[in-house]
């Protein structure tokens, strides 16, 4: 839901112009910028919970890889954030 609410930021803004009385939802800059931010870091679970739920079949031999692969990108996420103050 997040990232549709990011794809359709520019038409959430014209529709705003319409019915302003819904402008006092509409999120800052400063916002917009975390919520690239939790996108970014979310990517690689979105990215393995689709590819698991296309495949068919038992993963138990790929169960530990995956894991393994997304906690290597979390803590790569993690280094990359840190510096940054939200």
């Amino acid at each position: 839901m997040v990232e549709r609410s990011a794809q359709l930021r520019e038409f959430t803004k014209d529709w705003l112009h319409t019915y302003a009385e819904f402008t006092p939802g509409w999120s800052t800059a400063e916002e917009w910028r975390q919520i690239e931010y939790i996108l970014k870091v979310l990517q690689p679970i979105r990215f393995w919970t689709l590819w698991m739920s296309k495949t068919r079949g038992v993963l138990n031999h790929q169960v530990v890889q995956v894991y393994q692969d997304m906690f290597n990108d979390l803590q790569t996420q993690i280094s990359w954030l840190e510096p940054k103050q939200m």
